[in-house]
């Protein structure tokens, strides 16, 4: 067969990347504050925003997804006054330690789980932060 004849990409790998690709769109959708954004609302450097971004995120209090070169916090791991939420840091923290990235730390954070009663981690990180790290426990379990 000729090179025109061939399928050079298959169509569940096609399927599986719009899939992402929606998922992703869905995700943007609910807020992410770019690093100039959290410069100009802390009143600082970009070069210090970055620092200060990087700083958190390896302490687990925020992740950041790269879209289009840029890298982003999503909103719902910030207050009012741009600070971390303290009620992710051990759900990142354990998510992070079986490989999740930050695509992956975003979904699991924005979909109900079975072990919140259907509720959504980012919903319940603040009222209750222990479940919601008990229910990040019980995914990297299940991811092993």
């Amino acid at each position: 067969p000729s090179l025109a004849d061939l399928d050079p990409v298959p169509h569940a790998t096609v399927e599986q990347a719009r899939r992402l690709a929606a998922l992703r769109a869905s995700l943007l959708r609910q807020g992410a504050v770019s690093t100039a954004a959290i410069a100009k609302a802390r009143n600082m450097a970009p070069d210090n925003a970055r620092q200060w971004v990087s700083r958190h995120r390896k302490t687990h209090r925020l992740f950041t997804v790269k879209h289009e070169g840029e890298s982003l916090v999503p909103a719902f791991l910030l207050d009012d006054e741009f600070e971390p939420r303290a009620g992710a840091n051990e759900a990142i923290k354990e998510l992070r330690r079986v490989g999740e990235d930050g695509w992956a730390l975003w979904a699991w954070f924005a979909t109900p789980s079975a072990w919140l009663g259907g509720r959504v981690p980012a919903d319940v990180m603040n009222s209750d932060p222990e479940l919601v790290a008990k229910s990040a426990r019980q995914r990297a379990a299940s991811a092993q």
